[in-house]
């Protein structure tokens, strides 16, 4: 539903003020108001003044145009109604983010798909919710923020942030602003490391305003059983077995905006630190040295690798396929240039690009036997990176399909997704020509045709 307007003149949206008042107190100014007594619409005025005195947001950032969006609509405001008697401080809401509506909001949470839906706590973004079109019905929507508002709220700033893991709400950390998370792994069947969980709790306190931390970066601890079967896959992503407990690791979160997406590195203990040799947590000041070693720079990354590779969309020779072992040497070997390509094994659009990746590959491998002299050979790799970690700190491989180019420089792979129109052949090959001699190729064939 549009803005509501009580004055004649009316609000001017591109100067954000009333055309006969000189600031935003004109009652023409726009006003929050439900679509159908469900589902507020929201506007760039409106928006953070929502966020902000409602306890629990779900928020849908959506197009007009959106497919999915107007499936959605229905089923969103059926899940507003039912539980709006039930539970009254959670509110459903909604702001079109399509072409230039509503820039600001827009920019501020980096929308570039829809629908996206996060749940706001308190003003702030906590997580998204209903990815999939699958997850978007009534009763899950229902069963989410029944969970939420039953939920403590977040922690004032300043305020120690320690949770219990649990699976169900895993996918909320990748979600979470606070970046660095260190999980304490207990069992449950050990009484020494179970009573370590007051430990723990006394890190979380102390470094909620400890300056130790680097550009004062808050943290947040979490535990978890490894005693519990449901949690053996993230063991493994932790690289935690029974014999470790008890032991830290740091889940870092990619950073925020940009290309990034939803990824982490997991960081281990450096045996370099004296109260930590063998990686095991025995005591509070060993919790207290892997806090001030990991915001210190002296964790140690943990990178998963395959055995050998193993490719999901069949074998191409003309490609090099990388595993986590092999991958930051190959790429940063400066007889090449290579273009890397991340993908996962049931990411469709993947798929696709697949057949025409191999086939730009056979190309440039045809151009590197006549390429200038002193020139580095051109290379196209792909990893799989649900099974290997990349180890340089300036990949990120939390969306599908990534694509990174490292040229001459190897220090600043460029993010090669934000060069290119669309993520087919045609558009990588002119990537190449203008990031690689392969371009001069080009220009010296058309002169000898002239």
């Amino acid at each position: 539903m549009p803005e509501v307007h009580r004055c004649r003149l009316g609000w001017n949206k591109e100067k954000g003020k009333c055309g006969a008042f000189p600031d935003k107190t004109c009652p023409g100014a726009a006003v929050a108001k439900p679509s159908d007594g469900s589902v507020v619409e929201l506007t760039d005025e409106t928006f953070e003044d929502f966020v902000k005195t409602n306890d629990v947001v779900l928020m849908e950032f959506y197009a007009p145009w959106c497919g999915h969006c107007k499936r959605l609509t229905p089923v969103y405001e059926d899940a507003a109604r039912q539980l709006a008697g039930e539970l009254p401080m959670v509110k459903f809401a909604k702001i079109d983010v399509s072409g230039e509506t509503n820039v600001k909001t827009k920019d501020k949470y980096e929308i570039a798909g829809f629908p996206i839906i996060n749940v706001f706590r308190g003003g702030d973004k906590q997580y998204k919710v209903l990815e999939e079109p699958h997850e978007r019905n009534v009763p899950n929507i229902m069963q989410i923020l029944r969970k939420e508002a039953a939920s403590p709220p977040p922690p004032a700033p300043g305020q120690p942030v320690h949770i219990e893991f649990e699976l169900e709400t895993s996918m909320r950390l990748m979600e979470h602003k606070i970046r660095h998370q260190f999980a304490f792994f207990y069992s449950s069947k050990d009484k020494k490391s179970s009573s370590m969980l007051k430990d723990l709790k006394k890190v979380a306190s102390k470094y909620a305003k400890s300056a130790v931390k680097k550009d004062n970066e808050p943290m947040l601890t979490l535990y978890l059983d490894v005693a519990n079967p449901r949690h053996g896959g993230v063991n493994d992503r932790f690289k935690v077995q029974a014999r470790d407990v008890p032991c830290m690791r740091v889940a870092q979160l990619y950073p925020p905006g940009g290309h990034a997406g939803n990824g982490m590195r997991v960081m281990l203990p450096s045996p370099d630190v004296p109260e930590i040799k063998d990686r095991k947590m025995k005591n509070f000041k060993a919790m207290d040295a892997f806090v001030k070693a990991h915001f210190a720079g002296k964790t140690v990354p943990y990178l998963r690798s395959e055995p050998r590779p193993q490719p999901t969309f069949g074998y191409f020779p003309q490609l090099v396929d990388l595993i986590g072992n092999t991958y930051d040497d190959y790429v940063t070997d400066p007889s090449r240039m290579v273009l890397s390509f991340f993908y996962m094994p049931t990411c469709p659009h993947c798929k696709e690009l697949t057949p025409q990746y191999a086939s730009l590959a056979t190309k440039v491998n045809e151009l590197n036997e006549n390429r200038p002299a002193g020139e580095p050979e051109v290379k196209l790799a792909r990893m799989n990176t649900v099974r290997n970690d990349v180890g340089h700190e300036k990949v990120y491989t939390g969306s599908y399909p990534t694509l990174y180019f490292f040229g001459k420089d190897k220090a600043n792979p460029l993010y090669v997704n934000e060069f290119l129109e669309n993520q087919d052949e045609e558009n990588l090959m002119q990537f190449l020509k203008n990031q690689t001699w392969i371009g001069a190729m080009d220009d010296e064939r058309a002169m000898d045709e002239l």
